[in-house]
C-alpha cells in the first residue's frame, strides 16, 4: 500500500489517513506455497488473501508441536480463527479442507479481542491481520484511533492513538492431561483464560500474586482510561 498516496495532515479529510506508519510483517504476504497445499494457481488467487498465510502459519504450528500433518488429518480437530478484517468469509474452509479437520470451525470477529474470545475454545486458534485495504484505515483515523506519529504511548499523557499493525499466528491446543498421556510437547499452559473476575480463581491465583498485566492498550483517551479503571477495580 503506497502510504503517500493515501496521507493527509488532517484527520478529518475525507479519503485519507492521518499517519504515516505502521507495522508489516517483513515478508511478503502474498508469497504462497501453493503447490505443498495441492491448490491451483487460479485457487491461490481466488482465495482469501489472509487465508494463504494463515494456512503455513497452521503448518508451522503443527511441526513447532512436534507432530506431523499425518498425526492431525482426519482427526476431530475444531478450527477456531480471529480476523476482523475478512471480506471473503470462507477463511477457514482451505484449512479444514487440506487437513481434513473433522471438528467444528469458526472465525470470530470481536476487534482486538479477536483471539483471546477463541482462545477460550480449544484446538487450532489462529490470529491473521493483514493491511491490503486502506477503507478502514480512513475510517479508524477519521474517528481519532490511529496516532498521527504512529506511536502508541499508552496509559501516557502523550497518548494520541496506535498505529496498526500485521500478523498472523497459530496455537495448536490441547486438554494437559490429554497432551500428557500422549508425550507431546508442552510449550506452555494455560491456566484459565475469560473474564478476569471469574478466571482468578478458576486458576488458583490470588489477585495480590499477579505480576504482569498485557492490556489492550490502545493509547487513546478513552480507551485507556477505561482499562486503567477496570483493572483497578479487579
Amino acid at each position: 500500500m503506497n502510504v503517500d498516496a493515501h496521507y493527509h495532515p488532517d484527520a478529518d479529510h475525507g479519503g485519507s489517513v492521518a499517519c504515516r506508519g505502521g507495522h508489516f510483517l517483513s515478508e511478503n504476504a502474498r508469497l504462497f506455497d501453493a503447490p505443498f497445499f495441492s491448490i491451483t494457481k487460479n485457487e491461490a488467487i481466488a482465495m482469501d488473501p489472509q487465508g494463504r498465510p494463515l494456512m503455513e502459519n497452521v503448518n508451522h504450528a503443527i511441526e513447532n508441536a512436534d507432530l506431523s500433518i499425518g498425526n492431525v488429518t482426519s482427526e476431530d480437530v475444531s478450527v477456531f480463527v480471529g480476523a476482523s478484517n475478512s471480506d471473503f468469509k470462507q477463511i477457514l474452509s482451505a484449512d479444514d479442507w487440506f487437513f481434513d479437520f473433522k471438528g467444528s470451525s469458526m472465525a470470530v470477529d470481536t476487534a482486538c479481542s479477536s483471539s483471546l474470545v477463541v482462545f477460550i475454545s480449544a484446538a487450532t486458534v489462529s490470529g491473521v491481520n493483514l493491511l491490503d485495504d486502506p477503507d478502514r484505515m480512513y475510517r479508524m483515523s477519521h474517528v481519532g484511533f490511529l496516532s498521527p506519529d504512529s506511536i502508541c504511548r499508552s496509559f501516557d499523557h502523550r497518548a494520541n492513538g496506535y498505529a496498526r499493525g500485521e500478523a498472523v499466528g497459530t496455537l495448536i491446543l490441547k486438554s494437559f492431561s490429554d497432551a500428557d498421556r500422549d508425550g507431546d510437547t508442552i510449550r506452555a499452559v494455560s491456566e484459565e483464560p475469560g473474564q478476569t473476575r471469574t478466571a482468578t480463581p478458576l486458576a488458583w491465583l490470588k489477585l495480590e500474586e499477579i505480576a504482569y498485566v498485557e492490556a489492550r492498550g490502545t493509547g487513546t483517551p478513552v480507551g485507556d482510561p477505561i482499562e486503567a479503571r477496570a483493572m483497578g477495580a479487579v
